[in-house]
């Protein structure tokens, strides 16, 4: 049996051409050869296509074995691309960070010397790297965005702090007070009983007094 590679049309061996599109018949042998072409030149679907016609003439064993293969081949062939897409991403990114850094560097020196030509030259240079490293991104504009961002947060940070710190005052002040009325009430409870005792005790000598007199009389 043969079989149309694009119709699948199948047709008997003494046929050469497909009677819907004209194109030429195939074997199984043919279309498993020709798939293993397509794998070679890492054309996976073309090759899967052929697979497929051969499998419709002769789902046998070994079409399927072809099959599977070419499937691992396909994933580890996307595995690859996306490691390699990956390690692009890392490049990029050490790239801009290697340029951001030295960028840095020389705003600083400008904000010290405004005039220095060496920094001047070197800003504009990183800029431009960052700006075709982005593919034409505004480095300028988004830098400026990000220092804004910066000033912001750290804005935000202080105010909590000053935030955080009025609240901790408050606490210790309330407990400040709180400890001096404790104080307040325990010391003018203690005076009351001193007061009470004194009392209680004069009570007493001047009962003792008394007796005392009352036996001098007698």
């Amino acid at each position: 049996m043969k079989i149309c590679p694009f119709c699948n049309q199948k047709y008997p061996d003494s046929i050469n051409n497909c009677k819907v599109d004209g194109a030429i018949l195939m074997t199984r042998e043919n279309l498993v050869e020709e798939a293993m072409e397509y794998a070679n030149d890492y054309d996976f679907n073309q090759a899967m296509e052929y697979l497929k016609s051969a499998q419709i003439l002769d789902d046998s064993e070994f079409i399927q074995q072809k099959m599977k293969d070419l499937q691992k081949l396909m994933l580890e062939e996307e595995e690859f691309h996306k490691l390699q897409q990956l390690m692009e991403e890392m490049t990029t990114y050490e790239l801009r960070k290697k340029w951001e850094k030295a960028l840095n560097l020389a705003e600083e020196i400008l904000e010290m010397e405004p005039n220095n030509i060496t920094a001047l030259k070197k800003r504009e240079t990183y800029i431009k790297k960052l700006e075709a490293l982005s593919g034409g991104e505004d480095v300028e504009a988004r830098r400026k965005k990000e220092r804004e961002k910066r000033k912001a947060e750290i804005l935000n940070r202080q105010k909590e702090r000053e935030k955080q710190e009025h609240k901790k005052r408050e606490k210790e002040e309330k407990n400040r007070l709180e400890e001096e009325k404790r104080r307040t009430e325990e010391e003018e409870k203690q005076r009351i009983e001193n007061e009470r005792s004194a009392g209680i005790k004069r009570k007493i000598e001047e009962r003792k007094r008394a007796t005392e007199e009352r036996k001098h009389m007698s």
